[in-house]
């Protein structure tokens, strides 16, 4: 599991991390979309702008505060 005992400061870190990855990725596939020319890269930039935003928006899930321990 991505947070445990030894992990309890650190969900402070995942926040802004997850934020600059969503970040690019949304950005990085918008700009390709707008430019048409790399469907590709646009397809890839998708996926991982979608998994970026699945992180964030359920990293409570899996990183809580307190003792540490996921899933409770």
């Amino acid at each position: 599991r991505p947070c445990r005992k030894h992990w309890t400061g650190k969900k402070a870190l995942a926040s802004p991390v997850l934020g600059i990855l969503l970040t690019f990725h949304t950005g990085l596939f918008v700009s390709l979309l707008v430019a048409g020319d790399q469907v590709a890269g646009s397809v890839i930039h998708a996926v991982l702008a979608l998994l970026s935003w699945l992180l964030f928006l359920t990293k409570k899930k899996w990183c809580l505060e307190g003792d540490g321990e996921a899933g409770r």
